[in-house]
């Protein structure tokens, strides 16, 4: 047998690169040994052998992989090879399966997903909801559990805890849950059941039924109209005909800058920042709110930059409570802002010209920004297409019902 651990620790610490060399390999025995490079650089290799032919397999770096590190190494390796696997493919297996499988926490899927799928495609307010949801309800009671050890009944006991007190909340959660392991799934780190799937139909996580947001009673749109128009703050006034006529949600329209409004085509180009699905609208403004628009801007001067619906803090749009706090002023009940969008998909739908429907389902649902197109097959073939020209004439005509109110 040839002679073996000829280095020890003193030696290997001292070791050189001669001058004008590369590198320099200093053997241990067994078929280890010690590189130092010209650079700097130290490293231990194995020369294995096949066929008459040599194989260096890299082992690791020094100080990284002590000598007594490095000789273990050395006999795994050697093992290996006499079974026929190949150390350097072996290893690279290995270290996919540690962390797709063995390292693989809840919460390094949760850190991947967020930073790789949600925050390139979501609004800020959404980004902002699964962090709070994470750190809130699952962080401490699935962070740092392997995936491969959360099955359906660790989520359901993590679930009921949550939908105990928030039923709704559980129904985000689980939704959350969901998409994590999904996505884990669709990078192959994670090959397991999604244990989600196991809780379909569970009756223990009924969820609630559905609040909508309840919209104006369409009978009183002549008295908002009046409301608007004796309203003394124009600011408020002005945003909320908007919202009305362009069924807007409100946190697009308050975020809007005199920038981002068209008066050439009267369109306000709404960046994906300030939607709730993170895609760039072109929201048609109807004659009656341009001509709102630009009595604003001579009322505050508003430069391009300034927010159309500036706050009492200067340099801040109106808050959604603001909005909705004005509404409910004339209403007297809990009518909520975001109902004006419901009015309007019932008014534009009720429309006719000619006996049939003046507009169709999908310019309806395209200029509320829902996702208009009902098979992604039919989205394919629309493209980006947003029926901007038919948008604009179904903003006009609801103003104009506004108007005859």
């Amino acid at each position: 047998m040839a002679t073996q651990n000829l280095l020890n620790n003193l030696t290997v610490k001292k070791a050189t690169c001669p001058k004008g060399k590369l590198h320099q390999d200093y053997a241990d025995g067994g078929n280890l040994f010690y590189r130092i490079y010209a650079d700097g650089r130290r490293n231990w290799i194995v020369r294995l052998y096949r066929d008459k032919k040599e194989h260096v397999r890299g082992v690791g770096s020094y100080p990284t992989v002590s000598l007594a590190q490095a000789r273990q190494i050395r006999d795994d390796y050697k093992v290996m090879w006499a079974k026929g696997l190949d150390p350097k493919t072996e290893k690279v297996i290995a270290k996919h399966t540690i962390i797709n499988q063995t390292e693989l926490t809840f919460d390094k899927a949760y850190q991947e997903t967020l930073n790789k799928l949600i925050i390139p495609v979501s609004s800020d307010g959404h980004i902002k909801r699964w962090k709070e949801a994470y750190n809130k309800y699952l962080k401490n009671s699935l962070g740092t559990i392997p995936l491969t050890k959360i099955d359906d009944a660790l989520l359901l006991s993590v679930l009921l805890k949550v939908h105990a007190n928030a039923p709704s909340s559980a129904e985000k959660i689980k939704s959350q849950i969901n998409v994590i392991f999904r996505h884990m799934k669709e990078k192959k780190w994670f090959r397991g059941t999604n244990p989600v799937r196991e809780l379909d139909g569970n009756s223990l996580l009924k969820p609630p039924k559905a609040k909508h947001y309840t919209p104006l009673d369409p009978n009183l749109m002549g008295g908002f109209n009046k409301y608007l128009k004796a309203h003394d703050n124009l600011i408020i006034s002005t945003l909320l005909y908007v919202i009305t006529v362009t069924a807007l949600r409100t946190s697009s329209a308050r975020k809007s800058t005199w920038s981002m409004l068209d008066t050439k085509t009267n369109t306000l180009n709404v960046p994906m920042e300030n939607m709730k699905g993170r895609v760039s609208f072109r929201c048609p403004i109807p004659k009656q709110a341009m001509v709102k628009l630009m009595t604003l801007r001579k009322f505050t001067g508003g430069k391009n930059k300034d927010y159309i619906f500036e706050g009492a803090r200067q340099g801040k749009p109106l808050s959604d409570a603001t909005a909705r706090n004005n509404l409910q002023k004339f209403t007297g009940d809990k009518t909520h802002v975001h109902g004006f969008r419901t009015l309007y998909s019932q008014i534009a739908t009720k429309m006719k010209k000619n006996g049939v429907a003046r507009f169709t389902e999908e310019r309806i649902e395209s200029q509320i920004t829902h996702a208009y197109a009902k098979t992604k097959m039919r989205q394919l073939y629309l493209g980006n297409e947003d029926f901007l020209d038919e948008r604009r004439e179904l903003v006009q005509a609801y103003a104009d019902w506004c108007d005859k109110q």
